[in-house]
């Protein structure tokens, strides 16, 4: 599983444009210093709203919206499993961990914020069948 995902969460009284530009233009090139070359490709997806799926003579145009629950999806590949270890390696040295703290804590709820690997299943259209 060469995937990470994370599920953002941004700080409270932050603006989503506030935590876009922070994310892009901060955190993102902050990441990049210490996984440039392990990381071989990303997408992120910034939630608009959300509404739940229509009932039975309800029109989807008529449901109230929520605000997601994460301000942010990202999914991140890595080149390889020896960058998966690599990876890990750097996290885990504690001055790489002080610094993204303290950088996380500038944009991100931590305590919401959750990451993990993934596994990823692609197709086209809506079934792969």
């Amino acid at each position: 599983m060469n995937k990470i995902i994370v599920f953002g969460k941004r700080k409270a009284g932050m603006s989503r444009e506030e935590f876009i530009d922070r994310y892009e233009n901060g955190h993102a090139p902050f990441g990049a210093q210490y996984f440039d070359g392990l990381i071989t490709d990303f997408k992120r997806y910034y939630p608009l709203a959300l509404n739940r799926a229509a009932l039975p003579g309800e029109n989807p145009a008529d449901l109230p919206s929520i605000e997601p629950p994460y301000d942010v999806v990202t999914v991140y590949s890595l080149r390889d499993e020896a960058a998966v270890a690599e990876f890990g390696r750097i996290f885990a040295d504690p001055e790489v961990q002080r610094s993204f703290i303290a950088d996380e804590l500038t944009l991100f709820e931590r305590d919401a914020t959750r990451h993990g690997f993934c596994e990823v299943w692609e197709g086209t259209g809506i079934h792969n069948g």
